[in-house]
């Protein structure tokens, strides 16, 4: 007979799962879009330096994703995880535009500061909300561990 799972169990396995498989392909694309920007746009400070923050936060965001999980997803360290996340994607997203916008239309002061503030505005905004919920959870406030907390999984599906 097989052993029966629940079904929160096989929710909480297959979202770790997918989450690895999820992650083995942006390792890929991001070293790719690293090497594109190398070959094709090293002389452009804008497109190369934001691929290879990309490359060096990968590192970091997965040493912070493998210690929430270590430590069984402390609010503290989901928040940090989430943060490196918006930094990560950030490098990404400046890459791309970077590069879509070429060299004949350089963004003038006031907007390149326009755009500057609202991103720094939001990665703070982003950054204080994580918190929030990660001292809610420290707390112990049962709304917020309901939020931010999956489905535990069992030392015998884990195994």
């Amino acid at each position: 007979s097989f052993p029966t799972r629940r079904s929160s169990d096989l929710r909480a396995s297959a979202i770790e799962y997918s989450h690895r498989a999820l992650v083995a392909l942006v390792i890929a694309l991001v070293v790719w879009l690293w090497v594109w920007a190398w070959r094709r746009y090293r002389s452009r400070t804008d497109v190369f330096w934001p691929a290879a923050a990309a490359v060096v936060l990968l590192p970091l965001q997965a040493l912070l994703g493998a210690v929430a999980v270590w430590l069984t997803l402390p609010g503290w360290v989901v928040a940090f995880h989430f943060v490196a996340g918006m930094l990560f994607f950030g490098t990404i997203v400046f890459t791309a535009a970077a590069a879509w916008r070429g060299t004949k239309r350089p963004a003038t002061p006031g907007f390149a500061r326009l755009v500057w503030g609202t991103l720094l505005v939001g990665f703070a905004l982003v950054s204080v909300g994580a918190t929030v919920v990660a001292l809610a959870v420290i707390s112990g406030d049962p709304r917020a561990e309901r939020a931010v907390r999956p489905p535990t999984v069992s030392p015998a599906a884990a195994g």
